[in-house]
């Protein structure tokens, strides 16, 4: 139900869906604030469409620094949690569903640390209804194309916070105390907030850093990744905001 209930919240309160609703409803009122509504509208879509506004947004998510290997090494973990992130369905040179580009990059950093630190593995993601699992399909991929250990997979959560609840079970399970936690650095402060409620003795190994881009005339030019990018630092916003509300 958590589930259905983030996408139908997502879809309304994001854009492009928020503003398709504000601009729909400006052109229903017709009058002076109706034409205010969808000038406003276009106008945040085209800021959030810049690289210079989506990389400031991610930036701002981005509280927590690299780990080196150094690092790992060190902070006594016992595991290292890969959370899913989104799969390549139905991939036709794979003959079925594989990891999508954003689930490749946290998968490719776990097994980098992985063989710097000893440190064995822990991939958490599910799937909808009758869809292998992602925990399942980056076990796959650690061990036959990274050559990596996987201590475990927790194949059953469907968000953060699931992942969170049901992979401390897991860990317990396991005798696992502290473990490494590997996702983007953008998604980290959900994840992490997640982890420690939950209980876990989490430390953030983040992956992929949003740098500011040079500045210039193409940093006020809208383009497709720009939109992208700022789409996902909303909805780390809007998912920090709806876990506060929730705990």
């Amino acid at each position: 139900m958590e589930w259905e209930l983030t996408r139908l919240m997502e879809a309304l309160l994001l854009p492009p869906g928020s503003l398709l609703l504000v601009i729909a409803t400006g052109a229903w009122i017709g009058n002076r604030a109706g034409r205010g509504m969808i000038f406003a509208a276009l106008a945040v879509f085209y800021l959030i469409s810049t690289p210079y506004v989506a990389s400031r947004l991610l930036q701002g998510l981005q509280t927590h620094p690299a780990l080196s290997p150094e690092q790992a090494r060190s902070s006594a973990s016992q595991a290292i949690i890969v959370l899913g992130g989104g799969r390549y369905p139905n991939a036709p040179e794979y003959g079925g569903d594989t990891l999508g580009h954003e689930l490749l990059e946290r998968v490719r950093y776990a097994a980098w640390l992985h063989h710097r630190s000893g440190i064995p593995i822990i991939p958490s993601g599910g799937g909808e209804d009758d869809e292998i699992a992602e925990a399942v399909l980056m076990r796959e991929v650690l061990e036959q194309e990274y050559a990596a250990e996987v201590l475990a997979i927790e194949a059953a959560s469907r968000t953060t916070r699931e992942n969170a609840l049901l992979t401390k079970h897991l860990l317990e399970s396991h005798g696992v105390g502290r473990v490494l936690l590997v996702t983007h650095s953008w998604h980290m402060p959900r994840a992490l907030r997640s982890f420690r409620t939950a209980g876990v003795d989490a430390v953030p190994a983040p992956t992929i850093f949003s740098t500011l881009p040079e500045h210039g005339l193409r940093d006020w030019l809208p383009s497709a990744q720009a939109a992208a990018g700022s789409s996902v630092a909303l909805h780390e916003l809007l998912g920090m905001l709806w876990y506060r509300f929730r705990n």
